[in-house]
């Protein structure tokens, strides 16, 4: 089942026995009820992504800058305005075909003074955030093919083009959107806060379910790995 941004709104005004009041401003992609829309939108996917961080995955192939650096905006696909990819996190960062690591930004600093001094501690194969963006210190200006393999989040429902489009979610899972929806249009100046409440729990009870579904593609057995090569701990 999927449903468009107009569903998604009748829907959660129906929910919150609201269809026809004139106390919410229900304006196509502007109004209240769809700035809401998107939020709720937003903030469910990135909970998709952190129960399944491989859900939505793409590589991009920035360039480095002669500083070392890739911008955060390039990591994003903004193209096609209905089908947007948004960036959320990073999975990995290669150059050259070679996996890069993440260190964090206090050791980046001096792994960059290090490669820029010719200092013999290591500084290479890593990378690092600063600001808004990724440092990968030995790889400035390379000719080398830079892939950062990210994940993403769809173009969110107040931002969609017209009522018609669909409203990108999990099928079979759209019912937790307008769950959560109708929450927040029931809590309006705090007049039905035990409706509210009665929402959110079943949007609570429909996003388990998601998750559950979500984290797992096959029945194979989950297990504990290292993050690190096997020759740092001793493997």
């Amino acid at each position: 089942m999927s449903i468009t941004r107009s569903g998604l709104r009748t829907r959660a005004l129906q929910l919150a026995d609201a269809v026809g009041s004139g106390r919410w401003d229900v304006t196509a992609g502007t109004g209240e009820i769809d700035i809401h829309m998107g939020v709720v939108h937003l903030r469910e996917w990135k909970r998709i992504l952190n129960a399944n961080p491989y859900y939505r995955v793409a590589r991009r192939t920035p360039a480095v800058d002669s500083s070392a650096r890739i911008a955060i905006s390039t990591l994003s696909d903004t193209s096609v305005a209905d089908a947007v990819q948004t960036f959320y996190r990073v999975l990995m960062v290669a150059v050259n075909n070679t996996p890069y690591k993440e260190i964090i930004p206090k050791e980046g600093l001096l792994a960059g003074i290090q490669i820029t001094t010719g200092s013999a501690m290591p500084g290479s194969n890593i990378w690092f955030r600063q600001g808004d963006y990724i440092m990968v210190p030995d790889a400035a200006n390379t000719a080398a093919v830079t892939g950062v393999w990210v994940n993403h989040v769809p173009t969110q429902a107040s931002a969609l083009s017209a009522d018609n489009v669909t409203v990108e979610f999990p099928e079979g899972y759209e019912d937790l959107l307008a769950f959560e929806l109708a929450a927040i249009i029931l809590s309006k100046g705090a007049a039905e806060a035990d409706a509210s409440g009665t929402m959110k729990a079943f949007a609570e009870d429909m996003r388990r379910d998601m998750l559950q579904d979500l984290s797992r593609f096959s029945i194979a057995p989950q297990v504990l790995a290292f993050s690190d090569t096997a020759a740092e701990w001793g493997g």
